[in-house]
């Protein structure tokens, strides 16, 4: 039979393949939500959406449409808002095997970062494998801008400013040692900062940004499953939009104690990678943004270990 929904107000964007419950974590294997999550930082849109699902045999597919506008605030200093958004998803399903296929575009505004209505898209592919009680789970993610040759002017423009702006800005600095409590001139030396901003953050709005992660499960009697995990953040020059470029590696296990609760405990190994710089966001190093990440005091590589209890009521 056809299954058709129409849903209106605050909707789940479907971009990935746990993005209806990536808030349960009982529904998901890691400890964490994989770092692919954070590519589009915001979960949900005011919209619109179409859904239409139909099975071919032991084959589902469902398509969906949504179309909206969302803000979010990351801490008190970064608000993030988009606009005019729209995306579609198409997904195939059996009983071993799911396919996804999504694509969204956006236009982004940050305005402490002298962003408006930036467009970028992004595109992901999700798939789910099961095989006697082996279960695979990978998902790859790109985003890219639409504005190329725009934001490159742009660069271009900001990065003939550079000289004048760093004088003025040492002129600034040094009329504020004299007369700290002067407000026009912390004015003034705020602009100029912005000023310098513009050239990473141009680059940073340029950076083809990948993400991916696998995991590798083994089922033993629905209780407990340990598990593999592979994750890597790569960029096309030295800058990444949202994220910090690095990889993850880890083993854990899911033990599920009842059908609606579940124990999850992961080791994992994290490398950034220290020649590139640090996203717009905040993740996981608390990094402020767009810094050199080998400027900063963080290691090499860092070991965590996750525990965490779900449970669904």
């Amino acid at each position: 039979h056809d299954d058709v929904s129409l849903r209106f107000g605050r909707i789940k964007l479907p971009m990935f393949l746990y993005s209806e419950y990536q808030d349960v974590g009982h529904a998901f294997l890691p400890a964490t939500l994989p770092v692919i999550y954070d590519s589009y930082p915001l979960k949900s849109v005011d919209g619109i959406s179409l859904g239409y699902g139909h099975y071919f045999g032991d084959i589902g597919v469902s398509f969906d449409l949504w179309a909206g506008n969302i803000s979010k605030a990351f801490g008190s200093d970064v608000t993030l808002k988009g606009s005019q958004m729209r995306g579609v998803r198409l997904a195939l399903r059996t009983d071993y095997l799911t396919l996804q296929l999504a694509h969204a575009e956006t236009k982004w505004t940050i305005k402490e970062f002298l962003w408006t209505d930036k467009p970028r898209t992004q595109s992901n592919v999700g798939l789910m494998a099961n095989y006697q009680s082996f279960q695979l789970t990978a998902e790859y993610g790109i985003a890219t801008d639409k504005e190329e040759s725009k934001v490159k002017d742009q660069l271009a423009q900001a990065e003939a400013a550079l000289p004048t702006l760093q004088a003025q800005y040492q002129s600034l600095q040094q009329a504020l040692a004299a007369d700290p409590d002067n407000e026009t001139l912390k004015a003034q030396l705020s602009q100029i900062q912005r000023g310098l901003a513009a050239v990473p953050t141009l680059n940073s709005y340029l950076a083809k940004t990948t993400n991916m992660y696998v995991t590798l499960a083994y089922n033993m009697d629905d209780h407990y499953l340990p598990y593999l995990i592979y994750e890597a953040v790569t960029s096309s020059n030295d800058y990444t939009l949202f994220q910090s470029p690095r990889t993850h590696m880890g083993v854990g296990i899911k033990v599920n104690v009842e059908t609606t609760a579940s124990l999850k405990v992961e080791v994992s190994q994290v490398k950034p990678d220290k020649a590139k710089y640090s996203g717009l966001l905040s993740d996981g190093w608390d990094a402020p943004p767009l810094t050199k990440l080998e400027t900063l005091d963080i290691p090499d590589s860092s070991n965590h270990v996750k525990v965490s209890y779900n449970v669904i009521f």
